[in-house]
């Protein structure tokens, strides 16, 4: 038994050493490529400054992964013992009638697991001795992911409700601005990217509260709310927008925007994908051809991992020009609904 601890005591060492240095590494290509993007915004190279920026965010994504698997195993460093997945506070799309709830848990592999889904009560609902797995037939609500061995013990929050994918540019992220932090007050919605500045990859949801309010998805915290409020499920927005882009970067060929819409959707089922962009295409003039051809796209790759995906398009491209410019992207957007790709 000793020898055992030891050895898992070695193995965690290592994985924690290896973490380091991807994070290091990561660390000093961010800042070699940040120092390259500062030299190419003098020169006005946009071209180049559009692929650099690319690399940040691979680079950004990557780091994102190790700091969270950093802290996974400094939960479990002295018990090899945790939940890989899901992470805590994790909403699950429910089905028509129930959802089912998917987990993995890293342990020593000598050691019997008795793994529990419990309700709000800390009434078993369904129970496991395997390492990975699936719980079928889980109404809505939230529930205790529990798992525990001679090593230890670990446990997560999750949620069983409607989860929806958020796509587009700056207002989709919906950030507060001049008005106040907002947080949920139903206590049932949960989102990404809380913090302009966070690390926290598309997987990490978390519930703004009064004392801990959220700087960006405003807008989706107070629909979430009035969702919650009338069916009284927990809510989710993953949240993959980015602020400034047109719909030739949201393309699936240009890959860059699209791997945030298929990574969630290769790892998780959402209730349908909330659009909100059009303003650069307009300020890049775009032609209406062009935006139609690149959402439509869009639309066809991500049902590949979804069959049948909802999608609603919000009727979006206003800037400060004239009117007559924002037709083509508005007529876009509307041949989308028409054609029964999206609804709006």
């Amino acid at each position: 038994m000793e020898k055992r601890g030891i050895i898992v005591i070695i193995i965690c060492i290592t994985l924690l050493a290896s973490l380091v240095v991807f994070y290091i590494k990561g660390s000093a290509i961010k800042y070699w490529l940040t120092e390259r993007i500062a030299r190419v915004n003098r020169g006005g190279l946009s071209g180049e400054l559009f692929v650099l920026r690319r690399e940040i965010d691979a680079n950004e994504r990557e780091i994102t992964k190790l700091r969270a698997k950093t802290s996974k195993l400094e939960k479990g460093f002295y018990t090899g013992l945790f939940i890989e997945w899901p992470n805590d506070t994790f909403i699950f799309q429910r089905g028509q009638n129930d959802g089912v709830v998917s987990y993995k848990i890293v342990h020593p592999r000598s050691n019997e697991l008795s793994v529990q889904l419990s309700d709000q009560n800390g009434q078993i609902i369904q129970k496991s001795d395997h390492d990975e797995g699936t719980f079928q037939g889980i109404p809505a609500g939230w529930y205790t992911l529990s798992v525990k061995s001679e090593s230890g013990k670990d446990a997560v929050r999750i949620g069983v409700g409607d989860v929806y994918l958020v796509a587009g540019q700056s207002n989709a992220t919906s950030g507060a601005q001049a008005h106040p932090l907002f947080f949920s007050a139903s206590g049932m919605v949960a989102i990404t990217n809380m913090d302009r500045h966070s690390s926290l990859g598309p997987f990490d949801l978390r519930i703004p509260t009064e004392t801990s309010p959220s700087p960006t998805s405003v807008s989706w915290i107070y629909c979430g709310d009035m969702i919650a409020n009338k069916y009284h499920i927990p809510i989710a927005f993953i949240n993959v927008s980015r602020g400034a882009t047109n719909t030739n970067k949201w393309n699936p060929k240009a890959y860059f925007l699209f791997k945030g819409v298929s990574e969630v959707l290769q790892q998780t089922r959402v209730k349908a994908v909330l659009w909100h962009q059009g303003e650069s295409d307009v300020l890049e003039e775009l032609s209406e051809e062009t935006s139609y051809a690149n959402l439509k796209e869009l639309i066809l790759a991500s049902r590949q991992y979804q069959k049948d995906l909802d999608w609603f398009v919000a009727l979006n491209s206003h800037v400060r020009k004239n009117i007559e410019s924002t037709w083509p992207v508005r007529k876009a957007q509307m041949r989308l609904i028409t054609e029964g790709l999206a609804f709006k």
